[in-house]
């Protein structure tokens, strides 16, 4: 299955013919962790009111439903590890308004990582583009990014699909993908589907910050809608930035190298069944926000 995916991925990039039928997916194909182990490890954020990582919980903290039935939590860490992400650059007509404000949100994100951690950058207009692979070198993105006018229609779920793929062969244990995009789409091969089943593969968590005010019923409505359930899936965060200040605003809430890692041992046999999680916090903590990813399932 990964490699057909793999296969898939690359082709992408290949193809110069017009835009293909998204191929059809199982409904329970949504963004799940998959567990191969006895412990299933679901990454958990805990944030407060501002946004900012609530530190020193312990797995007493918590509480764990798998099912529906609560599950002894057996293991509480900090993620720890380099980094792989993924930014999704939308440089399409639709962000000529907002480009300046991505590409300060993109530098701004690149400041954040730290030493060992990798970013690589996919550009989007009618088709996606690997712009930069997988570098820890800030400077060397903005190089590579050069400077382009935003044109043509929007591939965004192809850029977001790429991404995935890529972030399945990333070194780092953990792996972030981040989208900048007014949510618009008007030229994916690829549907909603696609990406769902892609981010079971990648276990990454993906981040949105969605620029711009979308029309109702419009093609970026329906976009934000996408970005917004497969980050709440997968334990991300989405944001809606109106302005360049809003757009910085929620670069500074992505805390891409600080979440719980939450271990408990799974139920039942290794069915394939998706099983949902659920995550509360014991006692009162007024302000503080659990995302965590959703699914999981065992083969």
């Amino acid at each position: 299955m990964l490699l057909a995916l793999l296969a898939a991925a690359a082709s992408l990039l290949a193809q110069t013919a017009g835009p293909l039928e998204p191929r059809r997916q199982p409904a329970s194909g949504r963004a799940t962790f998959r567990s191969d182990a006895d412990l299933v490890l679901i990454p958990v954020d805990a944030a407060d009111r501002r946004g900012r990582f609530v530190d020193g919980l312990k797995a007493a903290d918590f509480r764990v439903a798998d099912d529906g039935a609560p599950v002894p939590v057996q293991s509480c860490s900090v993620a720890a590890g380099p980094l792989s992400a993924v930014v999704v650059l939308d440089e399409s007509y639709s962000m000529r308004d907002m480009q300046t404000a991505s590409r300060a949100a993109l530098d701004r994100f690149l400041q954040s990582t730290g030493p060992g951690d990798t970013v690589s950058v996919i550009t989007v207009r009618d088709r996606v583009q690997v712009a930069v692979d997988a570098t820890n070198d800030a400077d060397e993105v903005i190089r590579r990014l050069g400077i382009s006018r935003a044109d043509g229609e929007t591939a965004l779920l192809d850029g977001v699909y790429l991404g995935l793929h890529m972030l399945m062969k990333g070194k780092g244990p953990r792996r972030l993908l981040l989208v900048l995009s007014d949510g618009g789409d008007n030229a994916s091969r690829y549907g909603p589907r696609d990406i769902e089943s892609a981010a079971l593969e990648a276990d990454a968590r993906i981040f949105a910050i969605a620029t711009g005010t979308p029309m109702p019923l419009g093609e970026e409505y329906a976009g934000r809608d996408v970005l917004s359930r497969l980050a709440r899936e997968t334990g991300g965060r989405f944001f809606a930035a109106k302005n360049p200040t809003d757009m910085a605003a929620a670069v500074d809430r992505i805390d891409a190298g600080r979440y719980y890692l939450l271990g408990f041992a799974p139920r039942g046999d290794r069915d394939g069944r998706p099983r949902r999680v659920e995550v509360k916090l014991v006692g009162s903590r007024a302000g503080v926000k659990l995302s965590w990813r959703r699914h999981y399932r065992r083969e």
